[in-house]
This record gives structure tokens, sequence and C-alpha cells, in this order.
């Protein structure tokens, strides 16, 4: 239960800014990404009025490095992309949601304890059919880190997006080796408790959130008496899960992770229509594979 409230805690303030976010959790630093990820075929409805039903497959990634500028000062750079692909039949729903992004940023550490960064995701977002600076957008995090101990660390910082329906709110966690082998990570868009079995092995339940805000720039049509005609519009996606989590780290600096469990929440937003799809629950399994340098 205090897994589950931390990480609804933490959805209320970061929801609306997941982009700003997700590329720069620090295990992404330094590495490539490549994930795979599913989740089951749901019942979408308006207002108790059924749509017919999707499923969600989504492909990722990234690659961010690190360059030193001078004593406690890194300039972050990389590249990021993933493409969200809906299996909606009738439904008003697009085909696919893209993110085609750099990966920028700046940290400098304050003093021993503390550090400041400045993140941000320039890039294009949405449906793809039409590509033009109506679907540019860059989500902002900038982010203050205090070390208490050495076991324990939080996060406060403020997430900015224009694609969003708040386009600003708080960012919020805490990174915390509580006892020896265990570590709880409070964070968007994924909250864990992990157990080191030994070296390179570890194994945990995460609460993890998948989605973004993309421009619409397909029609299409109207759904439904009163509501404007779908198109050239913003579509906020949004996916909440629970499961378990293996991850395996090697020699060779690749780490491979494996999660599968419960889809508990699935949303399709268009805000600024007051058009909202809601999508009922079922299971989902992701993979990802990530390389250190």
């Amino acid at each position: 239960m205090l897994l589950l409230r931390l990480f609804l805690l933490t959805c209320l303030c970061h929801h609306a800014a997941a982009q700003g976010s997700r590329t720069f959790r620090p295990g992404l630093l330094a590495s490539v990404s490549i994930g795979y990820s599913q989740s089951s075929v749901g019942d979408l409805s308006r207002r108790d009025t059924p749509l017919g039903e999707t499923g969600v497959r989504r492909f990722d990634f990234s690659t961010t490095g690190q360059t030193q500028l001078g004593a406690g000062t890194q300039f972050l750079h990389g590249l990021a992309y993933s493409r969200t692909m809906l299996d909606a039949g009738p439904s008003p729903l697009p085909e696919d949601l893209n993110e085609l992004t750099l990966s920028l940023g700046l940290r400098r550490e304050l003093s021993p304890t503390w550090t400041l960064s400045l993140f941000l995701r320039p890039g294009l977002y949405g449906d793809f059919e039409t590509l033009n600076g109506r679907s540019f957008n860059m989500p902002v995090l900038l982010l203050a880190s205090h070390r208490t101990t050495d076991h324990l660390t939080w996060f406060l910082g403020l997430n900015a997006n224009t694609f969003s329906d708040n386009p600003v709110l708080p960012a919020v966690g805490l990174r915390w080796q509580f006892s020896e082998g265990w570590l709880l990570d409070v964070g968007y868009p994924r909250t864990s408790m992990m157990l080191e079995l030994h070296e390179g092995t570890r194994v945990g339940l995460a609460l993890s959130a998948q989605g973004g805000n993309y421009r619409i720039t397909r029609s299409l049509g109207v759904p439904e008496a009163g509501i404007d005609r779908l198109a050239n519009t913003i579509l906020d996606y949004s996916e909440f899960r629970v499961g378990a989590r293996w991850e395996q780290t090697f020699n060779a600096g690749l780490t491979f992770e494996v999660e599968a469990g419960a889809m508990i929440d699935r949303e399709f937003d268009y805000f600024d229509r007051n058009y909202r799809i809601d999508g009922g629950s079922g299971i989902y399994g992701s993979l990802v594979l990530r390389g250190r340098f």
C-alpha cells in the first residue's frame, strides 16, 4: 500500500508532463536503450457508451551521452524515438503516435549534496500524418536533487509541457536504499521497490506509466453531436500499470529488463475538444535492452 500511495502521489504531480522526465531518468544517462511493450486489447467507452476496443504496442529507442564542460558541470546530449501503435478499429483514435526528439540538458553540482539539472526534449510529437511546425514541442524539466545521506536522495522540480492540459506541474521523487539490498525509487514514469538477489540480478515490484501528448493532424471526424471535429488537436494518452520486474546486468555493461503484470487504467483525452475515451483493464509485458558507455 505504501508503494501504491507513493506512486499515485507522483502521478498527480507528473501526469501531464511525462515527456520532460522520461528520457532523463538517471538510468538512461550515458546509455543506449531499446525497448518494446505490449498491452492487451481492452474495451473503449465514453460515458457508458461502447466505442469498440483497442490494444497498444510501443517501440522505444534512446541514446544519451554526457560531456564534461568543467568542474561540476555536464552537458547532456542524445536522441530519442518512440512509436506507439493502436489497434483501434473504428474508434476515433489514430493508428500511430510518434516522438522524434533531441535529448538535451545541463547538470551542475552546486555542493557535495546539491545538484541542479535542466532537461529539454525538443522535437516532433504527433501522428506524423502531416509534419509541420505545429507538431513541434519542447517539454522542459527543471530538477534539484539533494543527497541527505549516502543512501537517500530527494528530487524536487517543475515540469513544463505546452501540449498538456496542465502546462506546468511540480515534480517530486526520491531514491532510497532503506536496507541492505533493497532500493525504493519513487518517480515518474516508474516507481519501484527492488531487491538485489546477488550481484547483477534484481527483482521487485513496479508501478509504471506509459503515454504522452501528441498533435493529431489526421481528421478523425466528428465523434458525436456537440463535439468539434477531431483534427489539428492534441491527444493525451496515458496507461498505468502494476507488475513484477526482473533486471539482469552482465559484465559487458548490458542490462536486460523484463516486466509483466496488470494494466489498471487506460485513457485517451482530446482535452481541448472535451472528448475523453476510457479504456478497460488488462495485462501487459515489456522488454528492454540497455547498454552503458
